[in-house]
């Protein structure tokens, strides 16, 4: 009798061990597989087979729920970043190279068809839905081309929105305003063809407006469309303030 005590306890011991040892595993496969996914939709997909799994076990007291939470949103703040770096760079590339040029171009029709169908979705009930793009960026190229990306990353981030990414998402979407803004600043220093009284020149504050003016606080706006109270996070104004300032001093002189 005693032996046989003695053998369904270890025996359940054993069990328990090889389980912990199965989700341990099952985590850190989910931890090296996770980066590589790179879209918010298929990382939300992961997400949602990973709580149903985390459900069934949580009937044998394996419930490890709790510490999918940190996975899930390290990864959606990988894509994120990726997406916001991508379009950063695009609008550094793209600004070095730009004819400054008042008039409506091809390219501005291209972004203003582009722009028609991008936007940020929201849940309608708590949002209002859709936040659509000012119509004002339609005549700023690169601004246009920024704003969409923002906006791509936006709706990948929507899938997986998770509370935690809040404050350092709200961090990164301000760098990379105030990167644009730099870019601009740099432009603006170094292209002795944007002269004061020229068309170029008033092409070239007209975008540098568009970006302090309209898409920095919509894209703010947008944020706070994700995560509420986000808008006062990113902290827009903070962001193009050296723009500004730099504007303001070339035409003091």
């Amino acid at each position: 009798g005693e032996a046989g005590a003695g053998w369904g306890s270890g025996d359940g011991g054993l069990l328990y061990s090889w389980s912990t040892y199965r989700v341990s595993a099952y985590l850190h496969a989910l931890e090296t597989a996770l980066p590589r996914i790179e879209e918010g939709g298929a990382l939300a997909s992961v997400m949602e087979h990973c709580q149903y799994c985390g459900t069934s076990l949580a009937r044998v007291g394996l419930d490890f729920r709790a510490m999918l939470s940190p996975l899930f949103a390290a990864a959606a703040a990988n894509i994120f970043a990726r997406a916001l770096e991508c379009a950063a760079a695009d609008f550094e590339r793209v600004v070095e190279q730009h004819r400054w040029t008042a008039t409506t171009s091809s390219a501005s029709l291209a972004a203003a068809a582009e722009n028609k169908n991008t936007h940020v979705e929201g849940d309608s009930a708590s949002t209002g839905g859709a936040l659509a793009p000012p119509y004002a960026l339609l005549e700023h190229v690169p601004v246009a081309a920024l704003t969409n990306g923002v906006l791509a990353a936006f709706n990948d981030l929507r899938h997986c929105a998770l509370p935690a990414l809040r404050a350092p998402l709200a961090k990164q979407l301000r760098s990379c305003v105030a990167r644009a803004a730099a870019a601009l600043i740099r432009v603006d220093a170094t292209h002795h063809d944007l002269t004061e009284g020229s068309g170029q020149r008033a092409a070239f504050v007209g975008a540098c407006k568009a970006l302090t003016d309209v898409a920095a606080p919509y894209l703010a706006s947008c944020y706070g469309r994700l995560f509420k109270g986000g808008e006062q996070m990113v902290d827009a104004q903070a962001a193009v303030a050296a723009l500004r300032e730099a504007l303001l001093a070339k035409m003091a002189h």
